[in-house]
C-alpha cells in the first residue's frame, strides 16, 4: 500500500496506523490499527496476508492515520475499496447452454410457459460461494451462487417471464424472430471474470401470436378466446343426450377481436383435433361465429362423460398458438363399457384358455390360495371412489350358479388405478374354487367375474367372459389340486 506525500518537516519520525476490514471503518473516528509502524521513506506498506485472509472475498476496506515525533493524530484518510479474489482464480470457462432452445433451435410461448434456464458447465477452479450472473439481452438476471456438493453443475438460472418479455419487441414482419445475446460473467466476492465474447451464445426468441391480446402470456390459454358452445341434433348445450346417439354434433365459436386474415379455427374434442377446421377470410368482426362439425365417430372415439373441448388459433406465419378456455361437455350419448377383467395367470391348454392348478397362487402375506384377477386400467378409476367386484362359478349351462360361490367387495380405488389398473384375489380356496370340482354337476365349471363402477350416478356393469375352472389333477389322491407348493405373491 503506498501512502500519497505529504508535508511534514520531519518525515522520518513519522508512525502509521493502517486499519484493514471486510466493513467501512466509522467516518471521522480514530482507528482500531491492525498495522502500527514507522512510515518507510518510500511511504509504501506491506499489508501481511493473514490480515487479507481474515475475510472472505469481496469488497476490503483500509484506511490509515498519520502521527508526527510528537504524536499529534491526522484525520483519517479516506477509506479505499480494495476488490479482493482469494484462491485460485476461476479459469476455462464454457459457452453457456439454454435447454429449451437446443430442442427446436428457437425459445416459444410453450417453452417461456415451461420455463426458460441457462446453464452453466463446469469451469476449472471454482469456489463454492462464486456466483454467477448471466447477461440475456441487455439485462442482468439475479446472481446465482455455486454452491456446496459433489457436483454443483451445471448451475442452473432461470429466466423469468418479465426477462423474456422485456427483452422481446415483435418485429414488423414475420417470422417474428429476435436474436438475444447470452453471456455470463463468474464474480468471486466483487471481483468478475467474464466469460470471453467469442464463447457467448446467441438465442433466438419468438413470443408472437395470433388471436387478441393474451394477459396471461406466456399461458397458451387466452381468456379473450370465448369458450365454445357444443350442440347435438337436441339442440341441448354442451350436454349430447341419447337422442344425440349416431348424430354429428356442432362446436360454435364466436369470435374475437381482431381477427386475421388466414387464422385457422382447430377444434379439439377430449384433446385430439377434429377433422373440420375454419380459416378466416378477413372481412369477420368480433361476435360473429362460425361452426365446426364433430363426427359421430370423433364423439364415439371420446367417450362418455365429460369430455373437454376447446379450439385453437393458428396461423402460418405465427409458430405459437392460442388455445381458448375449456368447455365441459356431458356426453350420455355414448355408451358405457367396462372392459372385460381377467386372469393374469391363466393356462393355455391347446386353444382353451382356462383356470386350473397351475393358476393358483398363495398370497405369502397370510397364507391364503386363490386366483388373481385384473381390472383393466380405466379413466373410470377414479381414485377415491369405490369399485364392486363379484366372482361366482356358473354350472357348465353357464346360467346356473353353483351355491355359496358368490364373492362380492367393495373397495376404495387408490390413486394411479387409472394407468395401472386393480389386482384382486379371489379367496378362499375351498369356498370359491373347489366347488367348481367338488359341488358341480360335471365336475368343472365357469367363473364369472363383473365389476361395478358409479359413473355419472349410474351404476354401470362391466362386461364379462366366463372362463372354464377346471381343477381336476388325476395324479393326486385327493383328484384335485396338490396345493401344498404353489408360486407366492405378495
Amino acid at each position: 500500500m503506498t501512502v500519497p506525500d505529504f508535508v511534514e518537516s520531519k518525515k522520518e519520525f513519522v508512525e502509521i496506523a493502517i486499519v484493514w476490514s471486510d466493513t467501512v471503518p466509522p467516518a471521522d473516528q480514530p482507528i482500531t490499527p491492525d498495522i502500527s509502524q514507522l512510515l518507510p521513506a518510500n511511504r509504501q506498506i506491506f499489508i501481511p496476508r493473514n490480515l487479507v485472509e481474515r475475510y472472505a472475498s469481496g469488497d476490503h476496506y483500509v484506511a490509515y492515520e498519520l502521527f508526527d515525533k510528537a504524536g499529534n493524530r491526522s484525520r483519517v484518510s479516506r477509506v479505499r475499496t480494495v476488490p479482493v479474489a482469494r484462491g485460485p482464480l476461476p479459469y476455462d470457462l464454457k459457452s453457456p447452454v439454454v435447454p429449451l432452445a437446443d430442442d427446436n433451435g428457437f425459445i416459444d410461448l410453450e417453452d417461456a410457459n415451461r420455463g426458460v434456464t441457462v446453464k452453466i458447465p463446469a469451469f476449472e477452479q471454482y469456489h463454492p460461494d462464486d456466483e454467477v450472473v448471466v447477461t440475456w439481452g441487455a439485462t442482468l438476471l439475479t446472481a446465482t451462487r455455486i454452491g456446496e456438493g459433489g457436483n454443483p453443475f451445471p448451475v442452473t438460472v432461470d429466466v423469468s417471464w418479465e426477462h423474456l418479455n422485456a427483452e422481446y419487441t415483435i418485429p414488423a414482419a414475420t417470422p417474428y424472430d429476435v436474436i438475444v445475446p447470452v453471456t455470463y460473467t463468474v464474480m468471486r466476492g466483487t471481483t468478475p471474470f467474464a466469460l470471453p465474447d467469442a464463447l457467448a451464445i446467441e438465442v433466438t426468441v419468438n413470443l408472437a401470436h395470433p388471436g387478441p391480446v393474451n394477459p396471461t402470456d406466456p399461458n397458451p390459454v387466452n381468456p379473450n378466446l370465448l369458450p365454445v358452445l357444443v350442440k347435438g341434433k337436441s339442440g341441448t348445450d354442451n350436454h349430447l343426450i341419447e337422442a344425440d346417439k349416431d348424430e354429428d354434433a356442432k362446436a360454435i365459436v364466436t369470435l374475437y377481436n381482431p381477427t386475421r386474415l388466414g387464422e385457422v379455427i382447430t377444434g379439439y374434442w377430449k384433446g385430439v383435433a377434429i377433422a373440420q377446421t375454419v380459416t378466416l377470410k378477413g372481412d369477420e368482426s368480433a361476435g360473429d361465429t362460425i361452426e365446426l362439425n364433430i363426427t359421430w365417430d370423433e364423439i364415439k372415439a371420446g367417450g362418455p362423460g365429460n369430455v373437454p373441448v376447446y379450439y385453437t388459433v393458428t396461423h402460418p406465419d405465427f409458430i405459437n398458438v392460442q388455445k381458448s378456455v375449456e368447455t365441459s361437455v356431458q356426453v350420455d350419448a355414448v355408451p358405457i363399457t367396462l372392459a372385460v377383467a381377467t386372469f393374469p395367470d391363466i393356462s393355455v391348454i391347446g386353444t382353451v384358455f382356462m383356470l386350473n392348478c397351475a393358476s393358483l397362487r398363495k398370497r405369502k402375506s397370510d397364507g391364503l390360495i386363490g386366483y388373481r384377477v385384473s381390472i383393466p386400467a380405466s379413466g373410470f378409476l377414479v381414485a377415491g371412489e369405490n369399485i364392486t367386484l363379484k366372482w361366482v362359478l356358473k354350472e357348465a349351462d353357464q346360467t346356473a350358479d353353483i351355491p355359496g360361490t358368490e364373492l362380492t367387495a367393495t373397495i376404495t380405488i387408490e390413486d394411479g388405478a387409472d394407468t395401472t389398473g386393480i389386482e384382486w384375489f379371489v379367496q378362499p380356496y375351498d369356498q370359491y374354487i373347489l366347488p367348481a370340482q367338488e359341488d358341480s354337476l360335471d365336475g368343472w365349471a365357469y367363473a364369472r367375474v363383473v365389476y361395478t363402477l358409479n359413473i355419472n350416478n349410474i351404476e354401470v356393469e362391466s362386461q364379462y367372459i366366463d372362463t372354464i375352472v377346471g381343477i381336476q389333477d388325476l395324479e393326486e389322491e385327493s383328484r384335485t389340486c396338490n396345493i401344498t407348493s404353489l408360486p407366492e405373491i405378495p
